[in-house]
């Protein structure tokens, strides 16, 4: 009989799961861009602690990024987008 170890990733806003096949050697799952390259868990975020799958990401990063541009604009910031 043998053992199968198997890690799930769970998305904390949609509930996407992704199964993976682990190795019982590695001790956690990184989530920098370079450690998950080609991993089957890249794409996905841990923004404080929870867990988003590429799509959640995606509109998280979106979101996040149209607020930061809201609260420099408060504060006195403007930012100019220009393209060549």
């Amino acid at each position: 009989m043998a053992i199968l170890s198997k890690k799930v990733l769970m998305c904390d806003r949609c509930g996407e799961q992704l199964a993976f096949d682990h190795d019982g050697n590695s001790k956690g799952i990184y989530f920098t861009p370079n450690a998950s390259r080609g991993m089957p868990w890249e794409g996905w975020h841990e923004i404080g602690g929870h867990h988003l799958c590429p799509a959640c990401a995606e509109a998280y990063l979106e979101r996040k990024e149209q607020m930061q541009r809201e609260l420099d604009e408060l504060a006195g910031f403007r930012h100019v987008d220009v393209r060549f």
